[in-house]
């Protein structure tokens, strides 16, 4: 059936803007308490999030001004401004609070609309509609309220909408579990690694932790710090070598080609994101191709040092997922060591005081690029011998091996989302049809 926009929402302010900017000011944030009101942004869509963010109003300004900007629960809000038209659905524990003034709120009619359904349509269709008709003007916006409420909608029975929604849902639902997988592998992994090579705890000759048990620690001048008797310390430098990624330019890189790893590749957390892949069209030598398990350092960064969000000299491992070539850019060095050392090297790297050390060779004004002096006369301490670096690599490896797994099923999921989610909406394949 064709409806308006309004026609599918829960009264007159069922679509509703965010209050005006001189109406929200920096200066009414107070912190939080007992009686205050959270103020919803832009990071919570962009972030999947019902908690993230720290503003905040008063029970008494809200009360006064803002209760008509309240959201409810299954109520969608999306960006108006900046990166526009993303969408989040507000449901599961949240705090009671307002939208911003860069935020459209949606509160839908489930009678009409089911939501799964809705919030596919809304990334497929509707998005690209406001955002066609919001840009007009040279900064960019979704359109005005009253545009909104007229936009047309053709939605098809109740029934087919849930059965729809339901499909699309559980693809992503598995996509999440497999991510959740990927986290708590990683979580896992940095773990023992602290455990073993942090606190020292790892097996003795008797399985027992090693410190806990009354193995014995001797002063370490280099670290100044208290290390294993036998352990030494080295320079990451000593024990590896170091390869640059290809020089490439625009041309270079188009939709299809060579998965070239780059800087996009990167998250603070060091969990490779395989969502910014580019892809590589030039010439390459047999040496520029990697493999699985190889190692690659970042060494460029577009903002400015923050610990939350650096990527510069952080690493990562390249997942098992390619079956043909894969290259990194010119951004990014590859580190080759003893298989062995690598996973200690890439633990490492994930700790918040080698972020802080390692930050302090980052040097430029709006990009910053990273003196590889500082991460090879960076100094760890290591086992006498290499049977604890095999057994924490044993782990390591079949850690990534797991995570590779999971990856590579989200891609699949991925493209197979994408590829039913068009034919869904303008009905070219039948939610039966699926089941013959």
């Amino acid at each position: 059936m064709k409806y308006l926009f309004s026609e599918l929402v829960l009264g007159d302010e069922g679509l509703l803007k965010g209050p005006f900017g001189s109406d929200l000011k920096k200066s009414l944030y107070v912190p939080k308490g007992k009686d205050t009101y959270k103020v919803y942004l832009q990071e919570n869509i962009l972030k999947e999030s019902n908690t993230a963010g720290t503003h905040y109003i008063s029970k008494q300004y809200f009360e006064s001004s803002m209760y008509r900007y309240q959201v409810h629960e299954n109520d969608f809000i999306v960006t108006c401004d900046g990166t526009l038209g993303e969408i989040f659905q507000i449901k599961g524990v949240f705090e009671d609070g307002i939208i911003s003034s860069s935020l459209l709120r949606i509160s839908l009619n489930p009678d009409l609309v089911d939501y799964d359904y809705f919030y596919y349509y809304f990334k497929l269709v509707l998005k690209k509609v406001l955002i066609k008709q919001g840009n007009n003007s040279v900064l960019k916006h979704l359109p005005g309220i009253e545009v909104i409420r007229n936009v047309p909608i053709d939605l098809p029975s109740i029934s087919t909408q849930k059965a729809i929604g339901f499909i699309l849902k559980t693809i992503d639902d598995k996509k999440k579990k497999n991510e959740l997988i990927i986290s708590e592998l990683e979580a896992m992994a940095k773990d023992i690694y602290d455990y073993w090579f942090v606190q020292f705890d790892f097996p003795d000759e008797n399985g027992k932790p090693y410190k806990s048990s009354g193995g014995k620690m001797v002063w370490n001048e280099e670290l100044k710090r208290e290390i294993p008797e036998g352990w030494k310390v080295t320079k990451i430098g000593s024990v590896t070598e170091l390869s640059r990624g290809i020089s490439y330019n625009s041309a270079d890189i188009s939709d299809n080609g060579i998965p070239m790893i780059n800087l996009g590749s990167f998250s603070p957390d060091s969990i490779y994101k395989p969502q910014n892949i580019k892809y590589y069209n030039g010439r390459i030598k047999d040496e520029s191709n990697l493999k699985k398990h190889d190692l690659l350092i970042c060494t460029t960064q577009q903002t400015s040092i923050d610990n939350k969000t650096d990527i510069i000299g952080k690493t990562i491992m390249i997942p098992d997922i390619f079956t043909g070539n894969v290259v990194a850019s010119m951004d990014l060095v590859k580190v080759s060591a003893m298989q062995e050392m690598l996973p200690v090297i890439a633990s490492e790297t994930k700790t918040p005081w080698y972020n802080k050390y390692i930050t302090g060779f980052a040097s430029g004004t709006s990009i910053l690029h990273l003196n590889l002096c500082g991460f090879m006369d960076y100094k760890i301490p290591l086992p006498k011998n290499t049977y604890l670096l095999k057994k924490f690599s044993d782990f390591f490896y079949t850690f990534e091996d797991m995570k590779s797994k999971s990856m590579l099923e989200n891609q699949e999921l991925t493209s197979l989302r994408d590829f039913l989610l068009p034919l869904l909406m303008n009905g070219q394949v039948k939610v039966g049809d699926m089941g013959e």
